[in-house]
């Protein structure tokens, strides 16, 4: 069998990914170079206007200090003077630079001028000095400096019309070079949409090919998988040739299908054998058939929760018949309540289910004794979706009653108490009864539960189901003298979704 030409199908993908990569490196560097190209064009633009605005500025402040030096023969402002002179001829030397690389007689002229107002401010300053040491005062007079001063004048009064002009002229030029850019700009993006597209065409292309190949060879074994259904021992042999992956496949399933005859010629020899397994195989199902059924015989002829809930439910009807609703009400709490513990007692259950239980339960006793204790329910309902193991707080309740103010003729009080906090979740169970004994709260902070297989069997059994489930994340502190026994668990929040 010759393998493919077009090689294995991951270097046909590869092959592909290096030419979208090739493309996309090349869009990005004409994008690269386009925006390095209008970024440069908008840098320079700024920088000829920013060293002409810096000429005009430099010019400006030197004036102030001649014209200071004149009017008040301060040294500091001949100082100024010179500092400022030496600004004026270096943003003059940048703009004979913008001059040289881009001809400009308004700016070539605004140089000149430059250098023509430093000369007089020169002369002037040089007037000012000999007339302050009075060497030669009837050679200098003060119409002399006063002309000398108007001339500066003037030539500042050129330099700022020729500013004007060549700043508005530049802002021309400007917007014509930004008129330029932004056709660039719009040149650089159809290219670069241009690009995109010829890489999602090549890639298509190049995909579908690939696509277009892997279809056919699976058409070929789908037809040669048909004919192994119909002819297991059919002469044929499958070949593709898409990729080297398919021609491993296509060598694999025709060595499968050696194997697969050698097998079938094996099996139908020991066909009988194993029509005998099959056999004693069925009488062992059929003998755990038996089993099963007599065990569920043997559980149906228990207590059956339906049997019970209807046997109640007439027992309700039968009390609204003789007009008993209190005990109606009493019969459907109560089979309501047992209907709570058959089908939740291997299941969580939210905390507001949990309190709904213990308030039947509550009924219920209520019912029993009277007016003999109180119940006080102190709820947050913020906790009502904590999730917990069933049967918690009832047990809790009864062992309060059964132990606590069992003995108590009247003024018996149990207090349901729920809270959220930051991070977890606290219940309570407080009586006004005997208290447990010294004892059994010493074993209880030390971790051992001997003393409960005597009386107190069901906390043991709850903390412990407690721990499982939140994963020994409990706090469970039992805080007990006569007339207060307070009972407080506190587990992490985990509500229900």
């Amino acid at each position: 069998m010759n393998r493919g030409q077009s090689g294995s199908i991951s270097v046909q993908y590869k092959r592909g990914y290096y030419i979208i990569f090739g493309c996309v490196i090349l869009m990005f560097a004409a994008a690269y170079l386009g925006n390095w190209m209008l970024s440069r064009g908008y840098q320079s633009m700024l920088d000829e206007l920013l060293e002409l605005n810096q000429l005009f500025v430099e010019v400006e402040t030197t004036n102030m200090s001649i014209t200071d030096a004149y009017l008040y023969l301060r040294e500091n402002s001949i100082e100024g003077y010179q500092g400022g002179k030496e600004n004026i001829q270096r943003q003059s030397q940048l703009v004979e630079q913008q001059v040289k690389n881009e001809y400009s007689r308004a700016k070539m002229d605004l140089t000149c001028m430059t250098d023509t107002y430093l000369e007089e401010c020169d002369k002037l300053l040089q007037m000012l000095e000999s007339y302050l040491s009075k060497e030669n005062p009837q050679e200098i007079s003060n119409a002399d400096i006063d002309s000398q001063y108007r001339a500066t004048q003037e030539i500042i009064n050129y330099i700022n019309t020729s500013f004007k002009d060549i700043y508005s002229l530049e802002l021309t030029v400007s917007q014509k070079r930004e008129q330029e850019m932004e056709k660039v700009s719009r040149n650089i993006s159809i290219l670069q949409v241009g690009l995109l597209l010829m890489v999602l065409v090549i890639y298509l292309k190049h995909n579908l090919k690939i696509i277009r190949n892997i279809s056919e060879s699976l058409s070929q074994m789908t037809q040669f998988v048909e004919h192994i259904k119909g002819n297991l021992y059919h002469g044929e042999r499958l070949e593709l040739k898409a990729g080297e992956e398919l021609f491993l496949l296509a060598d694999t399933i025709n060595d499968m299908l050696d194997i697969i005859q050698e097998q079938v010629g094996q099996l139908e020899q020991d066909n009988q054998i194993r029509q005998q397994i099959k056999e004693m195989e069925i009488d062992n199902l059929r003998l755990k058939n038996e089993l099963q059924s007599s065990q569920m015989d043997l559980l149906q002829s228990r207590i059956n929760p339906h049997f019970l809930f209807n046997t109640l439910n007439m027992i309700s009807n039968s009390a609204v018949m003789e007009d008993a609703e209190q005990t109606r009400t009493l019969i459907d709490i109560t089979a309501e309540y047992l209907r709570y513990n058959l089908d939740k007692l291997t299941k969580t259950v939210s905390l507001k289910e949990e309190l709904d239980n213990l308030k039947d339960y509550i009924y219920i006793q209520k019912c029993r004794f009277e007016e003999r204790y109180e119940f006080v329910f102190q709820l947050d309902a913020r906790c009502a979706d904590q999730r917990m193991p069933c049967m918690i707080l009832q047990p809790l309740v009864e062992n309060s009653l059964k132990h606590g103010i069992h003995d108590m003729v009247s003024g018996g009080r149990v207090i349901i108490r729920t809270q959220a906090e930051d991070a977890c979740t606290v219940m309570e169970i407080e009586d006004n009864g005997i208290g447990f004994p010294q004892e059994y709260l010493a074993k209880l902070q030390s971790g051992e539960f001997e003393y409960e297989k005597d009386n107190h069997v069901g906390i043991r059994n709850i903390y412990m189901r407690l721990k499982l489930f939140y994963k020994g994340k409990v706090q469970f502190k039992i805080e007990s003298h006569t007339g207060r026994t307070v009972l407080h668990i506190e587990v992490p929040c985990q509500a229900g979704t």
